[in-house]
Formats: structure tokens, sequence, C-alpha cells
């Protein structure tokens, strides 16, 4: 009996380090953009028993929605919250006590929409949460392609359509001289190869005669 009990102990212990290695590898926080109520969302990490120290966030919106105001929540961000407006990105920083676990909204957002096509998506290559895995991430209406990339592949076009514009006289100038250039190249070629067949045909003659 008391061999098969220390096997049995063995097991136990064997199946409980397995289960908390796995709860640790795979211990994630969610981070969601609810929507709270007309014209307001919340900023919602849902850590589980994972302390997160820290938040830094960058939220990027459509150019249709107007940011009114962003409030922090009471029972988080005790040592700070900042929070920055720019075109079309929202920062959210939010500083905790060391041991603080985060499950609820630690920011609401209010605003006002143009139109019923708007878009608000966290940039989750900025994101930063400290330690903790980032799970599954919510966002309202995220576009299939990325706004910034596109807004710059646009801005590229426009300057180089822009730059044709404004220097059209000197781009058809360099082209006209360039293809004179070209055709003098090929005139003198075409000129000095029979004067170099007449001077080879010369010095052969002489040759010969001597």
């Amino acid at each position: 009996m008391n061999i098969y009990r220390k096997y049995l102990y063995l097991l136990v212990g064997l199946f409980m380090f397995v289960a908390l290695s796995k709860s640790t590898a795979y211990a994630s926080a969610d981070i969601i953009l609810d929507y709270d109520k007309a014209g307001a969302i919340s900023v919602i990490i849902n850590s589980g028993e994972e302390s997160i120290p820290g938040v830094d966030m960058r939220i990027l919106y459509s150019s249709d929605l107007t940011i009114e105001s962003i409030e922090s929540a009471e029972n988080y961000c005790d040592l700070g919250f900042n929070n920055e407006i720019e075109e079309n990105s929202i920062t959210l920083e939010c500083f905790n006590d060391v041991d603080t676990k985060m499950n609820g909204a630690f920011a609401t957002i209010t605003y006002s929409a143009q139109s019923d096509n708007y878009y608000l998506y966290i940039d989750q290559n900025s994101l930063d949460i400290g330690d903790v895995t980032i799970g599954m991430v919510s966002d309202m209406n995220k576009p299939e392609a990325d706004p910034e990339f596109i807004s710059q592949d646009k801005n590229i076009a426009i300057q180089i359509v822009d730059f044709i514009k404004d220097y059209n006289i000197y781009i058809i100038a360099v082209t006209i001289l360039l293809t004179l250039i070209g055709v003098l190249v090929a005139l003198l070629k075409r000129k000095k190869g029979p004067s170099t067949n007449k001077e080879v045909d010369i010095i052969e003659n002489q040759e010969q005669s001597s």
C-alpha cells in the first residue's frame, strides 16, 4: 500500500505541476473597447490574476470622430494617468501599484460622430502592458487596411504630382537636353566609324607598298 500511495502522490504532484505551469504560460490579458453608451466607450483590460503595473496604449480613430473628453477610472491608475489627443490618435498612460490586477475599465472616452462608419482600434504595435501576454483585443469597426499606410501612400502620390506640376518646365527642358545629347553622341559615333576604317586602309596600303 505504501508503494501505491507514493505513486499516487507522485502522480498528483506531477498533475499539479503541469496544471500550474500551463496556467502561468498561458496567462494573458484581454483588451476591449466596449460601447458604453451613445457617444462613449470604455477601455477595458481583463488580466485575471495577473498584475499590471502600467499601461501604454495608443488608439487610432477615424477622421469623422471628434474626441470630447477622456476620464480615468477611480479604482485604477493610482500612481498617475495621462492622456494626449492628437490628430486621429489617442495616447493613454496608466500607472498602477506593482500588485494591481486590472479587471475592468480604466478609462472612458466620450466622442461625437459625424457618420455611422467611424472606427476606433488599438495600435498593437506600440501597445505595452508590461510582462503580461496580450490576449484577445476587441476593437470597434477596425478597417481591414491600416489607414495610416493608406494616407502615407496617398501623400507620396500627391507630392509626386505636385512636384511634376511645379517643375514641369524644368522636367521638359532636362528631357529635351538628354534627348539631344543622345542624338549627338549617336551622330558622332556614326561619323567616327567610317573615318577610322579609312585610316586603317591607308596604313595597310602604306605597309604593302613599302
